[in-house]
């Protein structure tokens, strides 16, 4: 058997992310948004990054693991993202003036999800304090 494809989520202004022309995202808007957003950081310098567009590392996961998004051809993505990490995108797509659709260009409406977010401090205390 073979692995599943990847899906990838996008915020996009367009009315389908993979016909955008005339409603990209700037980069300038992407790494404002980046550099207002104490969640987001750029990639460290060893870190790979996508060789068409700008990456971003989102550390405020729940489950402590970095997400990466990352702006290319106009559109803001995310691979493989859990319903948390399309909240993210929901969130930093409304402040962009997009909307979040899924690979196929199919809207995606608002998760309902209970997100928790907590501090690493708040996060590593409770990985010390569990059972």
């Amino acid at each position: 058997m073979s692995p599943p494809m990847p899906i990838e989520v996008h915020a996009t202004r367009a009315r389908r992310w993979f016909e955008n022309e005339g409603c990209e995202i700037a980069p300038a808007e992407w790494r404002a948004l980046v550099a207002a957003d104490p969640e987001l950081s750029g990639p460290a310098p060893h870190e790979a990054s996508p060789a068409s567009g700008e990456l971003a590392r989102w550390d405020a996961h729940p489950d402590g693991e970095p997400r990466w998004l990352w702006l290319h051809d106009g559109n803001l993505s995310i691979r493989d993202p859990d319903e948390i990490a399309i909240e993210k995108l929901a969130e930093l797509a409304a402040r962009l003036g997009a909307a979040v659709q899924g690979d196929d260009g199919e809207p995606l409406g608002p998760v309902r999800s209970a997100r928790r977010r907590r501090s690493p401090l708040r996060r590593a205390w409770a990985a010390l304090t569990r059972g």
